[in-house]
């Protein structure tokens, strides 16, 4: 399989990224078993390995956040990743339609306000949460939860 590989300097809880300049393409192969969201790749060492932290396999339509490569071998290197399913799945988040819920009693955090519920369509907001996201702070202390109507996953 083809794998492309990049330097990116974006937030990682980031929904989009910028993927910027590839620093390697190459054709690498699965070691042994592994899953779709860790894979574990072997492939010839090149030196722009180094530089790279993040790579896609255009076979399985999904972006990964890359580890150190490990080098074996015969010139071979090991390129260990992990999912980035905000970056892989970006098109059908930013699709969701979603009902957004208030809370402003500071006494209540998981109340739900009187308020009517309202349909977001339009004027979508792409809001980067903090490692912290319900820690409130200030004096307009203001909760705020997001659901998502669940649908049919689609099919592979």
């Amino acid at each position: 399989m083809t794998v492309d590989f990049y330097k990116i300097a974006d937030d990682p809880r980031a929904l989009e990224k910028t993927l910027g300049e590839r620093v390697h393409t190459c054709n690498a192969n699965i070691l042994g078993t592994c899953s779709v969201h860790d894979p574990v790749l072997v492939l010839s060492y090149n030196s722009n390995l180094i530089t790279a932290n993040y790579f896609h396999i255009s076979d399985w339509g999904s972006y990964y956040f890359m580890g150190e490569p490990e080098l074996s071998p015969g010139g071979r290197c090991i390129v260990r990743g992990t999912k980035d399913v905000l970056f892989s799945n970006a098109t059908e988040i930013l699709q969701l339609k979603a009902y957004c819920s208030r809370c402003e009693s500071k006494a209540e955090n998981y109340a739900v306000d009187s308020a009517p519920l309202s349909l977001v369509t339009t004027n979508v907001t792409t809001k980067q949460f903090s490692l912290h996201p319900f820690a409130a702070s200030g004096e307009n202390k203001l909760m705020y939860m997001l659901t998502v109507k669940g649908g049919k996953l689609p099919t592979p």
